[in-house]
Parts: C-alpha cells; structure tokens; sequence
C-alpha cells in the first residue's frame, strides 16, 4: 500500500491499519495539539488531536514532514537492524 492509498481510505479503514500494523515513532504538541507519528511499511502516518479527538489522518512519504519529530526520534527506532 502506498501512501496515497492510505490517504484515500476511509478513517476507520485507516485507523484499523494503523493499529494493526503501524509503529509508534514519536509524539509532540503544539499549542494544544496533540500529534502521533506512525510508520506503517515506505511512508509515515500524522495523526492530529485537538481537545483529545482526533481530527485528521495524513499519510506521507516527503521526509520534510519528520522535522518537527527529529529532535524526540531515537535511533534505535529508526534503524531496528542495529539491536540484532
């Protein structure tokens, strides 16, 4: 699946994949928003909360979109091969 694919299915198609396949990468806050980052498979996946709901699902593949998460990003997240 890509991206785009992602992005066209409906929020409860999305959300069922993201919790079944998807890898919590990181987490942040801006100015009473909440947002989760997923990794599912070649791209990203943003959630975004506002007073605890969630109100967009956004799939990528663009890496400019990480920079607001690099500085909460382990390593050993990003590059698993490094633990074997």
């Amino acid at each position: 699946m890509t991206s785009n694919e992602f992005n066209m299915l409906n929020k409860e198609m999305q959300t069922s994949i993201l919790w079944n396949q998807g890898i919590v990468i990181s987490e942040r806050q801006d100015r009473g928003t909440a947002y989760i980052l997923y990794s599912i498979g070649s791209f990203y996946v943003e959630l975004k909360y506002v007073n605890n709901s969630l109100v967009a699902i956004k799939g990528f593949t663009c890496t400019d979109m990480l920079d607001p998460y690099i500085d909460n990003i382990p390593i050993y997240t990003s590059l698993p091969f490094l633990l074997e």
